[in-house]
């Protein structure tokens, strides 16, 4: 399976995370998998502006250029595609959530109904389960973990794909692997 893993770690000091991601990589490519990991820190990852370009003068491309055209490419050509991120203030890292902002290209500006809710339609045959990697830390609590599931889930119904898992970094990072194996 190619795996591709988004690290939305914003704190270069937050050496536990990145840590867990490598491991659970590491772990992941011992059973076969092809994993890649895009450190978003690292990367040149420009606002979404709403200018909606990418639907309507570029089709399937951010009128930016920047990092995210990478990105969206690898995240269509994955089987799995994992966001991580430690909880601030409630929710995902304002990184990991700038990156997914930009993942509007991936989908028509047309619109289905799909029971009884309008969602876009596809702009490809198939897009990748979804998965979500969390750490609590000092900020996140249980109702958090459930918010962000929550918006994963319609996330991922947008993408007409589904949230495989969300799991949070108190399990070890074999468990976890030994799950995604069983995907």
């Amino acid at each position: 399976m190619k795996i591709l893993i988004l690290n939305g770690n914003p704190d270069e000091g937050n050496v536990h995370f990145d840590k867990y991601l490598e491991e659970l990589q590491s772990s992941l490519g011992e059973t076969g998998h092809d994993v890649e990991i895009f450190l978003l820190r690292e990367m040149d990852i420009q606002y979404c502006d709403g200018c909606h370009g990418c639907w309507l003068r570029t089709p399937g491309e951010c009128l930016v250029s920047d990092h995210t055209q990478l990105i969206r490419k690898s995240f269509v050509n994955s089987d799995l595609v994992i966001s991580a991120s430690p909880i601030r203030m409630g929710f995902i890292s304002s990184l990991l959530k700038k990156g997914k902002d930009k993942f509007i290209p991936l989908v028509l500006p047309f619109v289905r109904v799909e029971n009884g809710e309008i969602h876009h339609k596809p702009r490809y045959d198939k897009y990748p389960l979804l998965g979500f990697i969390l750490d609590k830390g000092l900020d996140g609590d249980n109702e958090d973990v459930e918010i962000i599931s929550q918006i994963a889930e319609r996330n991922a119904m947008q993408l007409g794909t589904h949230l495989s898992f969300v799991s949070l970094t108190s399990k070890e990072e074999g468990e976890l692997a030994d799950e995604i194996n069983g995907l």
